[in-house]
C-alpha cells in the first residue's frame, strides 16, 4: 500500500491489487477512514509529510490497524537500525525481489515488542530457552500451521506424573519487563488434554526470593497463567517460592476450543493484579479481586472486592521478566498435542490477524 510504485505490477501478477499512497499521512488517512482493508502494507521510511516511522507509530495506536502486517522496503542507509529500533526483524531482500539494483532492505515489522512465527524452521536459541521434562517434547513442524510454513508443537504423554514443554524468553526486551504486558498467540489443541486436571498453556512472571522450591521447571517463579481445567478456561496466579506454594484462580464459564486454530489474546497486569482473556476478539473472562473461584489451602478464598492475598490486590507477582509458551500438565490421562503460531508480546493489544 505504502508507497505507490514499488513492484505494483508484480504484486498484481500474483493476485493482489496494489493501492498506492503519496506519503505516510495519505496512507494513514485512508486507513483511518476505513477506505480500504489491506492484507499487507509495504512501507518506505523516507517519505514527505509523514515518514515511515511516524506512520508506523500512528498505525499501532489503533488496535484494528495494528493487526495489519508491515514490510519495510527502503534504500535509506540507516534502515536496518531504524527497523530494529521499531521492533522489526530484518531480512535483506534478494536482487530478484527488487525492481532495480538499489540496496533496498525488506523487513517484516513486529506488531509488538517480541514476535515469533517459527518461520526459521527451528527455535531460535538466541531468543528462547527450551524446557522439557517428564516425557514432554517440543518441536517445530510443517504439518499443522495457522499461517506460513511452520508452527511449534508440544506433545504430552499420559501418566500419573507431571510433564511439560516450554519455550521461555532468555532476555525479554526491557520495555516488556514491567507490570503490564499484552500477548497474542494462535493455538490448536487436541481434545485429549481436556480430560486432565490442569494444563498450563502460557505464563509471565519473575523469580521470587521466598523459602520454597516449587515444582520444576520454575521452582522460584511467581507468575500469572492461562490454563485449562477439564475443558474449561482457568486464569490465575501462582507463587512457587512460598511454602506451601500459592495458587489463586478464576474459572470463566467458557470452554476451550479444540481441533481448530484459535486466536488467543491476554493482558497480564500486576498493579493491580488482573488477567483479561479474549479468543477470536471476544472477551472470555477476567481474574481480579472481583473474580476468584479457588485458592489452594491454606490461603482463604476472598469475597468479591476483598484483597486477593495477604491484604493486597496489587504487586503480588512482582512484575514480568520471563514469558513462556507450551504446556505443563498435572497427571494427563491421555497423550495430547498443542500447537502455537504467530506469537506476539507487547505493551499494547495487537489483535488477531486479518
Amino acid at each position: 500500500m505504502v508507497e505507490g510504485g514499488f513492484g505494483d505490477e508484480r504484486r498484481e501478477d500474483h493476485g493482489y491489487a496494489a493501492v498506492g499512497a503519496a506519503n505516510g499521512k495519505d496512507a494513514l488517512d485512508k486507513l483511518v477512514a476505513r477506505a480500504l482493508e489491506p492484507a499487507l502494507i509495504v512501507l518506505d521510511l523516507m517519505m514527505p509529510v509523514m515518514d515511515g516511522r511516524t506512520f508506523r507509530d500512528e498505525q499501532l495506536r489503533d488496535p484494528d490497524l495494528a493487526r495489519i502486517p508491515v514490510i519495510v522496503v527502503s534504500a535509506f542507509r540507516e534502515a536496518p537500525a531504524v527497523v530494529a529500533d521499531m521492533g522489526g526483524s530484518l531480512e535483506a531482500a534478494g536482487a530478484d525481489a527488487r525492481d532495480d539494483s538499489s540496496p533496498d532492505t525488506g523487513s517484516v515489522l513486529c506488531a509488538g515488542l517480541l514476535c515469533e512465527d517459527f518461520e526459521k524452521g527451528q527455535i531460535d536459541p538466541s531468543i528462547w530457552d527450551v524446557k522439557t521434562g517428564g516425557g514432554g517434547t517440543l518441536s517445530v513442524q510443517q504439518q499443522t500451521v495457522a499461517h506460513g510454513k511452520f508452527a511449534m508443537q508440544v506433545h504430552a504423554l499420559a501418566g500419573p506424573t507431571q510433564d511439560f514443554a516450554f519455550i521461555v524468553t532468555k532476555s525479554a526486551p526491557a520495555a516488556l519487563q514491567g507490570t503490564s504486558v499484552y500477548g497474542r498467540a494462535y493455538f490448536l489443541i487436541t481434545p485429549d488434554p481436556l480430560t486432565s486436571t490442569h494444563t498450563e498453556m502460557i505464563f509471565a512472571g519473575t523469580n521470587g526470593t521466598g523459602p520454597n522450591n516449587g515444582a520444576a521447571p520454575f521452582p522460584k517463579l511467581r507468575y500469572m497463567e492461562v490454563a485449562n481445567l477439564y475443558g474449561a478456561w482457568q486464569l490465575g496466579l501462582d507463587l512457587m517460592d512460598q511454602s506451601p506454594p500459592v495458587e489463586i484462580v478464576a474459572y470463566p464459564n467458557k470452554n476451550v476450543p479444540t481441533m481448530t486454530w484459535t486466536c488467543m489474546e491476554w493482558h497480564f497486569e500486576d498493579q493491580p493484579d488482573r488477567i483479561t482473556l479474549w479468543t477470536n476478539g471476544n472477551l472470555i473472562g477476567t481474574f481480579d479481586d472481583q473474580h476468584i473461584g479457588f485458592t489452594a489451602k491454606p490461603v482463604p478464598l476472598p469475597l468479591p472486592g476483598e484483597p486477593i492475598y495477604q491484604g493486597t490486590s496489587s504487586g503480588i507477582v512482582g512484575g514480568f521478566d520471563q514469558f513462556g509458551f507450551g504446556f505443563h500438565d498435572f497427571g494427563p490421562k491421555k497423550p495430547f498435542d498443542l500447537y502455537y503460531d504467530d506469537v506476539v508480546l507487547g505493551t499494547k493489544r495487537v489483535g488477531c490477524l486479518p
